[in-house]
C-alpha cells in the first residue's frame, strides 16, 4: 500500500475540517461546495478554494483552517530540512584519516589497494558530468560503494548508509550504480581464464600433489534473496530452505576467480547449471583446455567422458577402499574453492543476503551488477596482494556437504569406474597421497 506523505496527510485533515465546519446548517452550501472538490483520486489543492484573484471565495469560520491550508501548501516541507555535512568535507577531514584496522573494516581493504581500485575507476566515463554541478569526488562514491558492499543484511540499508555518510538516500544508489557500472566493465580484465602458460604452471603445481594437468576447482554456491521473487518464486526455493540464486565459481590454486556463472534459480542443482556454461560445451572446450588438462569437482558434477575436462569424487565413498582414499586426495586439494567462496562472502558480505526484490529482468540484471562487482574486487585485491586473512571475518556457509546424490541426472554414469581418466588419475593422486607428507599419510599416521 503506498504511503501517504505527512505533508498530503495534513493537508487532508485540514480540508476535512473544514469541511466538518461548513456541516453547520448557515454554511451548508459551502458544504456541498467542499465536496465538489474531491475527484475520483481524491486529490485536493488549495487552488479549487481561490477565485480568480487569488483570494479566498468563502468568508466563514473556517478562515483559519484555510488560512494553514494556504501556508502548508505554500511551502514543500512542513519542518526545516536537516542539512547534512558536505560530502567533500567528510572524505578529506575524517575518511582518510581512519586507522588503517577502522579503514579496512569499512572499506574491506588496506588504504593502498583503495588507491589502486580508485586508480582503475577514475576515469571511466560514468563519472564524467556534462553538466556544470561536478559530481562529488570518486573517492567518496567508490568508499560508499563499498561500505555497502561489505556490510549484511540491515547494514547495506540506506538509512545506515546516508546517516554514516552525510548523504541523501538517492545520492547513495546513484554512487553505488555508478561505482559498479565501472567495476562491470572491468570484468574482462580481472576475471580472466588463464592462458595456456598459465595453466602449465599450474599443472606442475598440482603435480606434486598428484593432480598432473589439473588447471582449476569447480564449486557451486548460492547467494540468497531477502524476499522471495515475484516471478516463479517458488523455483528459487533452495535445498537449505531460502530463496537464492545458483552461481558456480571456478577458481586456481591460488584463489583467484578464473570464471563464474551465476542467474539461474537456486533449486538447481550444480549440474544443471554447470551444463550452461561456456566452458562446458564441447564446442568450447578446446579453447578453455589443452590436452590432458581439466578441472576439479565435488561428486555433484558429471564426468566428462569426451575430453576429460571435468574430473569429479566418486558419490559412493566406500569406506576403506581406493575411491574413499581418492576422494580424501580430491577433498584435499578441491577445498581451496570453498575456502575461494568463503573468503568472497566474507569480504563482500551483501552476497550472504541479496536485498533486491526481483520482478523483472532488470531487477535479475541489477543482482548480476552485484556480484560481477565483488567477484572483480576479489581478484583486484588478490593483485595487490591483499588477502582477506582467517583474521578478518569470514564465511563459511559454503563449506558443507555436496548435494543430495538424487539431484544429478547423471548419477550412475558419473560414479561407475569405465572413466579410464580418472581411474588412472585415481592411482596416481593415491600413489601421491601416500607418500610421507603426502594427505594419506598423515591421515594414517594420526590415526594410528
Amino acid at each position: 500500500m503506498p504511503r501517504v506523505s505527512h505533508r498530503r496527510q495534513l493537508i487532508a485533515d485540514l480540508i476535512s475540517g473544514m469541511a466538518a465546519e461548513a456541516l453547520d446548517e448557515e454554511d451548508y452550501e459551502d458544504f456541498l461546495l467542499l465536496n465538489s472538490l474531491f475527484d475520483a483520486d481524491g486529490d485536493l489543492s488549495l487552488g479549487s478554494f481561490l477565485d480568480e484573484d487569488g483570494a479566498l471565495w468563502m468568508d466563514t469560520p473556517m478562515d483559519d483552517l484555510a488560512e494553514v491550508l494556504m501556508l502548508v501548501e505554500a511551502n514543500r516541507y512542513l519542518t526545516p530540512r536537516q542539512l547534512y555535512d558536505k560530502s567533500r568535507d567528510f572524505v578529506l577531514n575524517y575518511f582518510f584519516k581512519l586507522p588503517d584496522d577502522s579503514f579496512r573494516q569499512l572499506t574491506r581493504m588496506s588504504k593502498a589497494s583503495f588507491q589502486f581500485v580508485l586508480s582503475e575507476i577514475e576515469g571511466h566515463p560514468v563519472f564524467q558530468n556534462d553538466s556544470l554541478y561536478p559530481q562529488a569526488v570518486v573517492a567518496l562514491q567508490l568508499a560508499v560503494a563499498l561500505d555497502r558492499l561489505g556490510n549484511y543484511g540491515n547494514g547495506v540499508s540506506l538509512g545506515r548508509t546516508l546517516k554514516l555518510w552525510g548523504i541523501g538516500k538517492g545520492t547513495c544508489v546513484l554512487y553505488t550504480t555508478r561505482v559498479f557500472e565501472a567495476l562491470n566493465d572491468l570484468a574482462s580484465k580481472f576475471i580472466v581464464w588463464p592462458n595456456k602458460r598459465k595453466r602449465k604452471a599450474m599443472s606442475r603445481r598440482m603435480t606434486a600433489k598428484g593432480f598432473k594437468g589439473c588447471v582449476g576447482f569447480i564449486d557451486g554456491t548460492t547467494f540468497p534473496l531477502s524476499q522471495k521473487p515475484a516471478v516463479d518464486g517458488e523455483c528459487y526455493f533452495d535445498r537449505k530452505s531460502r530463496y537464492s540464486i545458483n552461481g558456480q565459481i571456478v577458481c586456481d590454486d591460488n584463489r583467484r576467480i578464473i570464471a563464474f556463472y551465476a542467474g539461474w534459480p537456486g533449486s538447481c542443482c550444480d549440474s544443471t547449471v554447470y551444463k550452461k556454461m561456456q566452458l562446458a560445451k564441447d564446442s568450447k572446450k578446446p579453447h578453455f583446455f589443452s590436452p590432458g588438462e581439466y578441472l576439479i569437482g565435488d561428486s555433484a558434477y558429471p564426468a566428462d567422458r569426451g575430453y576429460n575436462t571435468l574430473v569429479p569424487a566418486y558419490r559412493k565413498n566406500m569406506k576403506g577402499t581406493d575411491i574413499e582414499a581418492f576422494n580424501t586426495c580430491i577433498a584435499h586439494v578441491r577445498v581451496v574453492n570453498e575456502h575461494t567462496i568463503g573468503v568472497l562472502k566474507g569480504q563482500w558480505a551483501c552476497l550472504r543476503e541479496l536485498r533486491v526484490q526481483l520482478n523483472k529482468k532488470e531487477d535479475m540484471e541489477r543482482i548480476l551488477q552485484w556480484i560481477t562487482a565483488c567477484v572483480v574486487l576479489h581478484n583486484m585485491l588478490l593483485s595487490q596482494n591483499d588477502d582477506w586473512t582467517s583474521d578478518d571475518e569470514s564465511s563459511d556457509e559454503d563449506s558443507d556437504e555436496p548435494e543430495e546424490e538424487n539431484e544429478s541426472e547423471d548419477e550412475d554414469e558419473s560414479d561407475d569406474d569405465e572413466f579410464i581418466f580418472r581411474r588412472r588419475l585415481k592411482k596416481k593422486a593415491i600413489r601421491k597421497g601416500n607418500e610421507r607428507g603426502g594427505i594419506l599419510w598423515y591421515r594414517s599416521y594420526y590415526m594410528h
